[in-house]
């Protein structure tokens, strides 16, 4: 092989390498063990190595385990109300800074800090701020007469105080990409509208909202994935808790691994949160080729 067949063949992939390695060896190497661990009995207590029993965890998850059912419940619920609250909350907010003139970049600023911000961070901000003795949002409530509110101690209230405090920090990302859209938009067709006599409400929905639906479909596949596999707000808020109230997939996963020390079972439910994630990403992908 001459040099110049070396350098345009071979050389490439030379520089490919250290990040294909690195690939393999922190991604696709501890995914396929733990898909091994899925199929065995592995209690880090016993002080045994993983033992093959098949496919029992995944029997164990499916019609033994009224806990997964209960988690998967509730990471839907989560899931659909903060998506929806946050889409219609980025849509709106997007729409009004659309039409903003004075501020115009300090306002986005300001709106996208929450989206900038750790998410362990925003749940040890929220978590001060839900206090049920010294928050600020009872504080606030006492000076209408309304007596304390046991945010994140009440079965009834801590979902609702997860959902409110996921829609504070990630709202901001449906307005950045809506806003963008709305900033590209042509605008000789809003002027046509104009021309043939369509109203404001006319104009939005026969024409934003069908030059939004890439955008629309962008926020709300992103959106629900990561609300789907919710971690770290929830572990800092309420770790689960109170009576379970709270308990998300991610949640439970990491409860049977660090907890109860059964990675066997813990990557077996693992696996089945990542199949359902994939199923959500191929519905998603399916309705967008459908758009083109």
């Amino acid at each position: 092989m001459t040099s110049a067949m070396w350098k345009q063949k071979i050389l490439p992939y030379t520089f490919l390498f250290p990040a294909f390695a690195l690939i393999v060896i922190f991604l696709l190497l501890p995914l396929l063990y733990s898909f091994y661990l899925g199929f065995t009995s592995f209690i880090l207590t016993r002080h045994l190595g993983p033992k093959f029993i098949g496919v029992r965890n995944y029997v164990s998850v499916f019609f033994e385990d009224p806990l997964f059912w209960r988690s998967l419940e509730i990471t839907l619920i989560f899931t659909l109300v903060s998506v929806t609250l946050e889409f219609c909350i980025g849509l709106g907010v997007a729409l009004l800074l659309d039409r903003v003139t004075l501020g115009k970049r300090l306002v986005r600023t300001t709106l996208l800090l929450p989206m900038m911000m750790t998410p362990v961070v925003v749940g040890l901000m929220w978590r001060f701020l839900w206090d049920s003795r010294f928050g600020l949002i009872n504080y606030l409530l006492g000076l209408i007469a309304i007596p304390p509110v046991q945010w994140l101690a009440s079965p009834k209230v801590a979902l609702v105080s997860v959902i409110l405090t996921d829609v504070w920090q990630n709202s901001s990302f449906a307005v950045l990409i809506f806003l963008a859209t709305l900033q590209v938009l042509p605008e000789d067709l809003y002027e046509a509208a104009d021309i043939d006599g369509a109203s404001a409400a006319q104009s939005f929905w026969y024409l934003t909202i069908p030059l939004l639906k890439r955008a629309m479909l962008i926020v709300l596949v992103i959106r629900t994935l990561f609300a789907f596999r919710i971690f770290d707000t929830v572990y800092v808020l309420t770790d689960g808790g109170p009576a379970d109230a709270t308990l998300s997939l991610s949640i439970y996963v990491q409860r049977i691994a660090f907890r109860y020390f059964d990675l066997g079972y813990s990557a077996a439910v693992s696996w089945v949160m990542l199949v359902l994630c994939v199923a959500l990403s191929f519905v998603y992908i399916r309705i967008l080729a459908e758009e083109r």
